[in-house]
């Protein structure tokens, strides 16, 4: 539908029938570029935790690797990270503190917590970036078993709005994909398109 009104904006001649659907369009394209919809998940408050929390790419790792059986203790999450142990622990004490892990003898279990940072958030050009220097990390390492990929094209308005599409509907793909797998380790997933 949305491609068709593109191409039939492109084909109207008379002004309010332009107009329309271009309104038509707009709207397509705000909804979809909301991904929280996409990937059902709440939006994340501004509370002083949900700051900490995303801050830092150290939180969300461990929060994530506590889901894993294999990773829920501190010096086991320490060794896939390559953190100090200190450093683990306290992220822990506070993940259990907000009640995204819970504690289990000396094993830190995932209870929950995920969410949606929002786009007008001022705290999600810092998570974003945080997750963005870790790619590029990752990408230096030459044995790493990642994939990284940039790719700069020239494109039209139109066929812009259809990569955004695409875009958006791989991170609802991923995200189907992944919420109901078996967790055996921590994957993450850096997907941007923009104009620069």
């Amino acid at each position: 539908m949305y491609f068709m009104d593109l191409v039939d904006m492109s084909r109207a001649a008379d002004r309010d029938l332009k107009s329309s659907i271009l309104a038509r369009v707009h709207e397509v394209q705000k909804r979809n570029s909301n991904l929280q919809e996409r990937t059902s998940r709440a939006t994340a408050d501004l509370s002083q935790t949900s700051l900490i929390y995303h801050s830092q790419w150290t939180y969300s790792a461990v929060h994530f690797l506590t889901s894993i059986h294999s990773c829920q203790t501190i010096s086991a999450i320490a060794r896939r990270l390559w953190l100090p142990e200190p450093v683990v622990e306290e992220s822990l004490r506070n993940l259990v503190a907000w009640g995204h892990v819970r504690e289990v003898g000396k094993n830190f279990e995932f209870a929950g917590g995920t969410s949606h940072i929002s786009k007008s958030s001022p705290v999600l050009p810092i998570f974003h970036g945080n997750w963005r220097t870790k790619a590029v990390q990752d990408c230096q390492n030459v044995s790493s078993n990642g994939l990284h990929f940039t790719n700069l094209q020239t494109v039209s308005r139109a066929d812009f709005e259809r990569l955004k599409q695409m875009a958006a509907q791989f991170v609802q793909a991923t995200t189907a994909v992944a919420t109901p797998s078996t967790p055996e380790d921590l994957v993450v997933i850096v997907c941007d398109i923009f104009t620069p």
